[in-house]
C-alpha cells in the first residue's frame, strides 16, 4: 500500500530508534494500511480495544472506526458510527475498568462518562479540559499543526501536546506544550490537579 503509509516511513523510522514505547489510537484519517505500517513499527503499539499498562496506569485505547480522508464517508454518517458504538466502548470500560479511557473522537466516549476518570481525545483540533458526568475529559489541539506541510512553511497553526503525568495511577499534572511553527519558539503551561478530583474509584 502506498500513500500516507509511505510518507509517513520517515517518522517510523525515527520511532523505531527511539528507547521509548509509543502506543498510538488511529483518527478518521488513518487508513487501514496506514495503521498497518505503523503497528509493524518496533517499539509501536497501535491500540484498538485493548488495554496496556504503562508504567502503572492502566489505558483502555479505541481506535476510530471511520476513515474520511478520502471523503468516501461522510462527516456525518462516520460520527453517527461512532455514535452508534459509544454504548460497546462503555461496555469495554466496565469489563476493563482502566485508568484512563483514550478514543479518537470524543463521541466514542459518550456513554463511558463518569465510568472512567480520565478520557483524553483528539479530532477537535482545539484545546479542552472539562468534567462530563464525573469524568475529566481532555483534548489536545493538534499535535501535526493538521498536516504535514506545517514542516516546510510557516503556518498560524501551532504544534500542541499534552504530557500527564501520574502518581500511583492518578493524574496529578497537565503539561501542555506548544510550538509555533519551524521558528520553535514554544511555551510550556502546567496544571496540577487536585487529589480528590484526579480520579474516580475504579468500578463505580
Amino acid at each position: 500500500a502506498g500513500g500516507a503509509a509511505d510518507a509517513e516511513e520517515p517518522a517510523g523510522d525515527l520511532l523505531a530508534g527511539s528507547p521509548v514505547p509509543y502506543y498510538l489510537v488511529p483518527g478518521n484519517h488513518d487508513s487501514p494500511e496506514n495503521r498497518a505500517a505503523l503497528d509493524a513499527i518496533p517499539g509501536v503499539v497501535v491500540l484498538d480495544d485493548e488495554v496496556v499498562d504503562i508504567a502503572g496506569v492502566r489505558v483502555l485505547g479505541v481506535a476510530d472506526p471511520t476513515f474520511t480522508a478520502t471523503n468516501e464517508v461522510s462527516t456525518e454518517a462516520a460520527r453517527a458510527e461512532k455514535a452508534a458504538l459509544a454504548e460497546d466502548v462503555a461496555a469495554r470500560v466496565a469489563e476493563t475498568t482502566p485508568d484512563v479511557l483514550a478514543v479518537h473522537d470524543r463521541t466514542q466516549a459518550a456513554s463511558a462518562f463518569g465510568h472512567v476518570p480520565l478520557v483524553v481525545a483528539g479530532h477537535l483540533h482545539e484545546r479542552t479540559d472539562r468534567e462530563v458526568e464525573g469524568s475529566r475529559l481532555l483534548t489536545v489541539g493538534s499535535t501535526g499543526a493538521t498536516g504535514l506541510g506545517s514542516f516546510a512553511v510557516e503556518t498560524r497553526r501551532p504544534y500542541e501536546a499534552q504530557v500527564l503525568r501520574f502518581r500511583e495511577g492518578r493524574l496529578v499534572a497537565i503539561d501542555y506544550l506548544t510550538v509555533q511553527g519551524i521558528g520553535g519558539d514554544f511555551t510550556l503551561e502546567r496544571t496540577l490537579v487536585r487529589s480528590e478530583a484526579a480520579s474516580l474509584s475504579r468500578g463505580s
